[in-house]
């Protein structure tokens, strides 16, 4: 249907009162693949608008 998900994840550390914290967090995103303009209107759609 156009779009896709990708998983990561993102890092920090924080240097806290009893010494450094490693802090480790999940992440999802969804996006919409790469379509040039009358491809992504046509699967958004459903149908193909290049015909009359």
């Amino acid at each position: 249907d156009g779009r896709g998900l990708a998983a990561g994840f993102y890092q920090a550390i924080v240097l806290g009162e009893h010494g450094p914290t490693l802090n480790i967090n999940n992440t999802f995103c969804c996006f919409y693949q790469n379509y040039n303009l009358v491809e992504f209107i046509s699967c958004y759609l459903g149908q193909d608008i290049r015909r009359s």
